[in-house]
């Protein structure tokens, strides 16, 4: 009970400090360390993303709880001291019925937000620039052609983004050459 009694203390003492420090630090719309939850949407897309991820989160958190219940539940009435002669009970039309039907409710809870965002992010917006960046084996190599330029970049320490709120269009693609030389072993 002493241990039960700790984690309560623990969970309350440490739950205020993560929920609010979380808020903090995810207020600025740029990630930081130890950030807990998105960057700031910067489309509508994405803030119905994040409201579905949290949907999500609440509806799982929900079952979970509902289903250590129930195991806790069964743990402390069926076990041999409560109940010593078990009941011999097979068959529950009502019981049957609903852990069908509730699971199936649930996949559709799930399934329409679902499809809608999904219907959302077909729409791509018209890109401002366009960039092919093609991974070499040591680097990158960035063409833009509507421009008709391209440039290779090498690592740098200091190098930094730069964020900008024009849509950019961005092509990747990687190229794998294996070696025509003969081995030595042959």
């Amino acid at each position: 009970m002493l241990v039960l009694k700790r984690l309560t203390a623990l969970a309350a003492t440490v739950t205020p400090g993560l929920l609010i420090g979380g808020a903090a630090l995810a207020g600025s719309g740029q990630p930081s360390p130890w950030q807990m939850g998105f960057q700031q949407a910067a489309t509508p897309v994405m803030e119905n993303i994040v409201w579905f991820h949290d949907f999500l989160l609440w509806l799982i958190v929900a079952i979970t709880l509902f289903v250590l219940a129930l195991l806790a539940i069964v743990v402390v009435r069926f076990n041999s001291r409560a109940n010593p002669t078990p009941s011999r009970t097979t068959h529950n039309t009502l019981l049957e019925v609903m852990w069908t039907l509730v699971p199936v409710i649930i996949l559709v809870a799930i399934a329409v937000p679902s499809f809608k965002l999904l219907f959302l992010e077909l729409t791509i917006p018209q890109a401002d620039v366009t960039v092919k960046a093609t991974g070499k084996q040591w680097y990158w190599s960035y063409s833009y052609p509507d421009a008709k330029f391209e440039f290779d970049s090498l690592c740098s320490r200091t190098m930094s983004a730069r964020p900008t709120s024009r849509a950019c269009s961005l092509s990747t693609t990687r190229w794998w050459c294996r070696s025509t030389r003969p081995s030595a072993s042959r």
